[in-house]
């Protein structure tokens, strides 16, 4: 994804959804183009991304709150 895409994006859709993975399915059924995943694993990390690609969204992941990372 490049700055403009992104940016295109937030100007479409300004709403970030920021979840944990407890809130992150409903995240994904949500209209919102862009999630912030607060938290996740190391073993689900890419399980979390994939979904979210699948879903046609697309996914920033808070890195100091994933465990083992």
């Amino acid at each position: 994804m490049t700055k403009k895409e992104l940016y295109d994006s937030l100007e479409i859709s300004p709403i970030i959804a920021a979840v944990n993975e407890k809130h992150f399915e409903q995240a994904l059924k949500s209209p919102v183009d862009v999630i912030f995943l607060l938290g996740s694993s190391i073993l689900s990390v890419k399980e979390n991304i994939d979904a979210a690609h699948k879903n046609n969204k697309r996914i920033f992941v808070h890195i100091d709150l994933a465990e083992g990372i």
